[in-house]
């Protein structure tokens, strides 16, 4: 079966936007799966414009997971890369990376911060 990746967006809202774009990233990359957006009331009627996006994941014809918001991929920091880890981790699709990037981005975030509190010590000395 084929997996189905199904965007309920909302025009003009940064969060949907950024989903957009991430996922046509995705869809040029892995053409084995579906990448489908639609306007959520013209999906659904009358649902929420606050739960969008929300991704709809079938396959086939069952859907296998649905997820509202940015949360489980990282929030506005979300890149294609994290959305494509996630989505594997759930079985749509698969990838080469080896790691979930976010785990990448805060190790490399404890090493800056590490390192300027590091420099920061140096520079107390130096004023002595």
């Amino acid at each position: 079966g084929i997996w189905v990746v199904v965007h309920l967006f909302v025009a003009g809202k940064v969060e949907c936007r950024l989903m957009n774009q991430l996922l046509q990233v995705l869809a040029k990359k892995f053409k084995e799966v579906k990448f489908l957006k639609i306007v959520s009331q013209e999906c659904i009627h009358n649902y929420p414009d606050k739960n969008c996006p929300t991704i709809l994941i079938y396959k086939d014809g069952e859907m296998k997971k649905n997820v509202i918001g940015l949360g489980s991929y990282g929030g506005l920091k979300t890149t294609a890369d994290s959305l494509e880890y996630t989505l594997s981790t759930w079985g749509v699709l698969k990838t080469d990376l080896e790691e979930d990037p976010r785990e990448q981005l805060a190790r490399m975030a404890m090493k800056t911060v590490r390192r300027k509190k590091g420099y920061d010590a140096g520079d107390d000395d130096d004023d002595q």
